[in-house]
């Protein structure tokens, strides 16, 4: 899609809100919101059918509620139990190149785990256990108690011994390969059809897209339910074949009507996948094909592939030794010692460092706790004030003295170039 079509898109008013970053003539990075993703993919499929740029731009302008409709499905984010990914292919191949996808989307290591009752399993039976989460018995099996959900409890074990790489979360496989055609998935696609050239419905199925993927979720995907579709009239196009005017959600139930009887009396029809087109953005985005790929590869050899790398080691750092460290060394030149032998803040005398201190750990149990441990706003803006003139009056004092010493440094520096 060429960049001004894009920024006809982004510039439409109910889509602006969903952009960010950038500003006018910055080449910094723009960020979009799903809503807004969606209506780029949408007019750009519309497009492709035959409509003009503007008019498919003045559909989603009309009606911008067609371009959140397909964010739950593509977005979905599922349990664990019967997650899916996309196929595990090395990252630095042509799948999904490092260099195109985010870190983020491939930093993401599993067990591929079986049913100890089917141990021939083919790659659809496999369950993606994080790594984090697989807690095997001394025999390797980890039971899994599905109770809750009315589903009978498993028993399942690794196929690997080390965790290996898989993709983005894709719970119903909407990644995979084999869903590039338009009725590949009847369930969970949404359609905008054009009736005659002029009156636009959205076909939903029934039940909606969220609770078939909720049904699959739960095992109760075939279960013998037939498809049924919602023909819904949400807006009408003008003989100019520019503007686009609402009459669905009860603005005009007499174009409703005759939108309807145009439906079962069509002469044209134009039939827009809309979910499949923001699912063909996304796998554009994440660097996989949007036709038909090369076939993928055998299961063993994917796992083979993913072993290659090792499962990701936390860096652990001791917050709290490496501040004493630096207190210990003083790094910041902030202690001295008074009179009396006692550790002090430079520039403020024992009472007022002990002072300094209690009013800063108030005020960093306010932030750690969200709580207010003052009695009173008076008292927290006194505490405040007291503590920040402490400050002023301790730093003047490091800053001499950082001073200082650089000044004793540089002199010895020259005494001992003579």
């Amino acid at each position: 899609m060429a960049p001004r079509a894009v920024a006809i898109v982004l510039n439409l008013p109910h889509m602006r809100a969903g952009v960010s970053g950038g500003g006018r003539g910055s080449r910094h990075t723009r960020r979009v919101d799903p809503k807004t993703r969606n209506a780029v993919a949408i007019v750009h499929a519309l497009s492709e059918a035959g409509l003009t740029l503007e008019l498919a731009t003045n559909i989603i302008g009309a009606t911008p509620v067609i371009a959140g409709t397909p964010t739950e499905v593509v977005d979905y984010r599922a349990p664990l139990a019967g997650v899916r990914s996309m196929m595990m292919v090395d990252p630095k191949g042509n799948w999904l190149p490092t260099d195109i996808v985010p870190w983020h989307v491939w930093e993401r290591f599993v067990f591929p785990c079986y049913s100890i009752d089917n141990p021939k399993p083919r790659h659809g039976d496999i369950l993606e256990v994080p790594f984090d989460q697989f807690t095997p018995n001394e025999t390797g099996v980890m039971f899994v108690d599905r109770s809750g959900s009315d589903l009978p409890n498993l028993e399942i074990k690794s196929l690997t011994e080390a965790p290996v790489y898989s993709g983005e979360i894709d719970p119903l496989g909407l990644y995979t390969y084999e869903n590039y055609q338009a009725e590949t998935l009847p369930r969970f696609d949404e359609h905008i059809l054009i009736v005659n050239g002029r009156w636009v419905f959205i076909k939903s199925p029934d039940p909606s897209p969220m609770h078939a993927m909720q049904n699959f979720m739960a095992g109760e995907f075939n279960k013998g339910k037939s498809i049924e579709y919602d023909f819904d009239p949400v807006s009408v196009i003008e003989p100019d074949k520019k503007t686009v005017r609402v009459i669905g959600w009860g603005r005009d139930e007499e174009e409703q009507e005759r939108a309807r009887y145009h439906l079962n009396n069509f002469d044209s029809l134009l039939d827009v996948n809309i979910t499949l087109a923001v699912r063909k953005m996304k796998r554009r985005a994440y660097g996989l094909p949007v036709g038909k790929p090369s076939s993928p590869l055998p299961w063993m050899e994917r796992v083979k592939i993913a072993q290659r790398y090792p499962a990701p080691q936390p860096v652990v750092i001791d917050v709290a030794a490496e501040v004493r460290r630096i207190e210990e060394e003083d790094f910041f030149r902030k202690w001295s010692t008074d009179d009396d032998g006692n550790r002090v803040l430079v520039g403020l005398s024992k009472a007022e460092t002990d002072e300094y201190q209690a009013l800063e750990a108030r005020s960093w149990e306010s932030h750690r706790d969200n709580s207010f441990p003052w009695s009173s706003v008076a008292e927290m803006n006194r505490e405040k004030s007291r503590s920040v003139a402490l400050w002023r009056k301790h730093e003047a004092a490091r800053l001499t003295r950082v001073a200082q010493e650089a000044d004793e440094r540089m002199k010895k520096m020259i005494g001992e170039g003579e």
